[in-house]
């Protein structure tokens, strides 16, 4: 008797056991699968992810973004469309990944995809501006103009809409010579005007995103051209070159330096030049001697 009522406690106990740990046991969150995703387009008629001749922006084919979709998790999400289209579908790459985390309440997306992309705690994105830069003829370098969308969290097995807007602006240099080739153009402020670096952006689903602070400040930005760019010889023919920098005032102007293979020519402006979110500012022709 004594071995029977021991015997259907223990089976009590484990059964108990087994259901604690089956509680206990955390489940894999389930991001949504697909997103959509619009690019917000500039505020200037003049400006041209890339830019078309109808000044527009558009996905390059496996464009990769982070989204904190409802949880403190960037999951890797992939293009699906092909170059050339102002909107399309992202699939999460990541949807089996087992992660440990925090709920939210919202989604935020971020271009160009960062392996490890932090969300702060105060709704703020831990993000690099790029202090290099690769020329692309007509437009600015793949990954150069950071993006980030917040929107509203999305239901498990429902598709996300997202609508991604600019963090930076733009600055459209005019360079033309003589027998000039130019392998790279770099700009710094003449005030020590911080604009790149790594950064915290403020992010919120009634606002748009915009620079907090530089935790690691850098002070310029060098557009590099894999191949040297030869230039047109007149005002009229001259080569544009694209830079994308955040917003900012530069109070005294500043200071562009054309590298043309073992030469270096400087080119510098004291007038106020202010660079706004997703606008474009275009400086006149300026001619590159040596």
């Amino acid at each position: 008797m004594k071995n029977r009522i021991f015997l259907c406690v223990f089976i009590a106990f484990c059964a108990l056991s087994c259901s604690v740990a089956d509680y206990d046991k955390p489940e894999a969150y389930r991001a949504p699968q697909t997103l959509y995703a619009t690019l917000e387009q500039t505020s200037s008629p003049e400006t041209k992810v890339y830019v078309d001749e109808g000044l527009k922006l558009h996905w390059d084919a496996n464009d990769l973004i982070n989204a904190f979709a409802g949880y403190n998790y960037g999951f890797r999400y992939r293009y699906l469309g092909e170059s050339g289209s102002t909107s399309g579908e992202f699939v999460n790459e990541e949807s089996d990944t087992f992660v440990v985390g925090d709920d939210i309440d919202y989604t935020c997306a971020v271009y160009p995809y960062v392996d490890g992309l932090q969300l702060d705690y105060d709704k703020s994105v831990i993000f690099t501006l790029p202090s290099t830069q690769v020329y692309r003829e007509n437009s600015f370098g793949k990954g150069a103009s950071t993006m980030i969308s917040m929107g509203e969290k999305v239901a498990e097995g429902e598709i996300g809409d997202l609508t991604f807007k600019h963090v930076c602006g733009y600055l459209a240099l005019k360079v033309y010579g003589d027998n000039i080739s130019v392998s790279s153009i770099t700009i710094k402020g003449n005030n020590g005007e911080k604009i790149a670096g790594e950064s915290k952006i403020a992010v919120a689903l009634d606002a748009s995103p915009s620079v907090k602070s530089f935790t690691k400040p850098e002070y310029s930005i060098t557009l590099k051209c894999d191949d040297p760019v030869t230039v047109g010889n007149t005002a009229e023919t001259a080569t544009v070159f694209w830079l994308v920098i955040p917003p900012t005032n530069f109070e005294k102007g500043f200071t562009v330096t054309v590298k043309d293979n073992n030469r270096v020519s400087e080119k510098s402006t004291s007038r106020s030049i202010e660079i706004k979110r997703s606008c474009l500012t275009r400086m006149a022709p300026f001619k590159v001697e040596y």
